[in-house]
């Protein structure tokens, strides 16, 4: 949580680059910030994506050490946040290779790939991370692991987080701000979530 808060305060910081900008301006940016760049990436997508993994893992065995019957979701949870992670990391590897290297070449065609498949990527991470929440809620509702009111603020986020990932549909200052929002309450329900597991555990 706290390298992903961190993370954005650098892009505010340094006014980074948005999705309306051309491949000039973004390679300008790239070549003007290229280590804070490289930092935001490797705390916003990588220390985050790693951070994911272990918490989901860690997720689905609260489940499991619960209930033994429950099918098949605690695989699909543990998957959904596997997928989610992994994008995570890819879009921080895009944003590496493009700060360190191609923005200085100013090849504006590899810049806006770069760049896109990045921003892009949060299409899919958001995917992941809505089934990942729609499982969490199914588990924590079926089998009471964890409060109830947080099973039904994991439903919430379910569909939210797949429709604030659909660029071809929501405008970009619209998507951006459902995004934030959206990421806010997440990181809440992350933290709620380790901290009544961790309490339950010491008891």
């Amino acid at each position: 949580m706290l390298s992903w808060i961190i993370g954005l305060i650098i892009g505010f910081a340094t006014s980074s680059p948005s999705a309306s900008d051309t491949p000039q301006q973004i390679g300008a940016y790239f070549n003007s910030h290229r280590q804070l760049a490289m930092l935001q990436g490797y705390l916003v997508d990588g220390v985050a994506g790693v951070a994911l993994i272990a918490f989901v893992a860690a997720l689905r065995g609260v489940f499991e050490r619960v209930d033994d019957e429950t099918g098949p979701l605690p695989r699909i949870l543990f998957g959904a946040g596997i997928a989610a992670g992994a994008v995570s990391l890819l879009q921080g590897l895009f944003t590496q290779v493009l700060a360190d290297r191609v923005a200085a070449m100013g090849d504006a065609a590899a810049i806006r790939a770069l760049y896109d498949l990045n921003t892009e990527g949060d299409t899919y991470k958001l995917l992941a991370l809505g089934v990942f929440f729609g499982a969490a809620a199914i588990l924590i509702l079926r089998t009471r692991a964890l409060p109830t009111w947080l099973g039904w603020v994991a439903a919430v986020l379910a569909p939210l987080l797949i429709v604030a990932g659909w660029n071809f549909v929501l405008g970009t200052s619209t998507q951006y701000a459902a995004y934030a929002v959206l990421l806010i309450v997440l990181l809440i329900w992350v933290a709620a979530v380790s901290v009544v597991a961790w309490q339950r555990r010491m008891r």
